[in-house]
């Protein structure tokens, strides 16, 4: 996912909120909504926000890892399968 969302204001999003799903869910457009120029929401469709959500949940499991590394709380990948054998 690039940054390629377009600022619309919070007034356009009312008057033409159809429009603008339809761009997010079919066009894989994406838009920051401004109030007074500034951002305060983002409109995208369904399948950017999963993606997005995905992207977070993998970086949460590798910061986990890390942190595991760091304490030295690891063990040999053999004796993890062993414990979970329906992860193997």
């Amino acid at each position: 996912m690039t940054s390629r969302a377009k600022p619309v204001p919070a007034m356009r999003v009312r008057d033409n909120l159809g429009e603008l799903l339809s761009r997010a869910a079919y066009a894989n457009e994406r838009f920051i909504v401004q109030r007074r120029g500034k951002p305060i929401a983002v409109l995208l469709g369904l399948g950017d926000y999963e993606e997005l959500v995905q992207k977070a949940e993998t970086l949460d499991d590798i910061r986990g890892m890390e942190e595991v590394m760091e304490r030295g709380d690891t063990e040999p990948f053999e004796d993890f399968l062993a414990r979970n054998p329906h992860l193997a």
